[in-house]
């Protein structure tokens, strides 16, 4: 499922980790694991701007309590399949966070 973020009114995070005008969390799947539906979703979000993407868990999974716990291994073997070159992995994994937050990548 994809869908805005809340607006500046309704986020209460400080400024630096706010998403910014026009972005959109995607988070959810229909199928559970090992969420072989997503993967179109984030290969074409991937292929289109992978300066804007960043890779991440809802670990350590609270609000799945109907369904399969993930492995949080498997979930990164998936991203290391959905970002097939090295370079676009350091970028997702590093310096897009890096660059969202402020780090020295």
């Amino acid at each position: 499922m994809t869908r805005p973020c809340p607006g500046p009114d309704y986020d209460t995070r400080p400024p630096k980790i706010k998403p910014p005008p026009g972005a959109c969390c995607t988070q959810a799947h229909v199928f559970g694991p090992p969420y072989d539906d997503m993967t179109p979703i984030a290969r074409t979000m991937i292929a289109a701007r992978p300066d804007r993407v960043i890779w991440g868990t809802n670990w350590p999974h609270p609000i799945l309590w109907d369904h399969l716990m993930p492995n949080d291994g498997d979930l990164f073997n998936q991203f290391m399949d959905w970002a097939a070159d090295d370079s676009t992995r350091h970028q997702i994994l590093v310096d897009n966070p890096a660059a969202l937050y402020g780090f020295d990548p």
